[in-house]
């Protein structure tokens, strides 16, 4: 991650969960959402459309995306893993809702994977990210 600017970052998972975090993403300055992808292509599209998000797909083909930097993984929990594994081989930094993996096997794996790539992996729920944090950590 750089410091040139707000950081660009995908949404993988258009989902319940999801609805949380395009809610308040466009609220910070600090970051850029500029993709949303999900198996359900039409639903990722829907959320785009919705909270003007420019690009939507499959998670391929927003994983193949040169400018996203950060993916959040809100997929179900048994797609974690694949999916944080796939994003980090795309050379992109992961921020997951809990829990990261299904197993300790499949987290360590996880977190091997970024530090090879020197990568960052993030694991917490909705509400690290969430306004109130965002806004106290202005107010600091």
């Amino acid at each position: 991650m750089s410091n040139r600017g707000p950081l660009n970052i995908a949404l993988i998972g258009a989902g319940n969960i999801s609805g949380q975090y395009l809610d308040t993403l466009g609220t910070f300055p600090d970051v850029r959402l500029t993709a949303i992808g999900d198996l359900d292509v039409s639903r990722a599209r829907t959320a785009a459309r919705k909270y003007h998000v420019p690009e939507a797909g499959d998670p391929e083909s927003v994983l193949a995306l040169p400018d996203v930097e950060l993916v959040v993984n809100l997929t179900v929990p048994a797609a974690h893993t694949e999916v944080a594994l796939a994003s980090l081989r795309a050379g992109k930094h992961v921020y997951g809702e809990k829990p990261l993996a299904l197993s300790p096997r499949d987290g360590a794996r996880i977190l091997a994977e970024a530090r090879a790539r020197g990568l960052r992996v993030g694991c917490a729920p909705d509400t690290f990210l969430g306004a109130g944090l965002q806004s106290a950590q202005r107010a600091l």
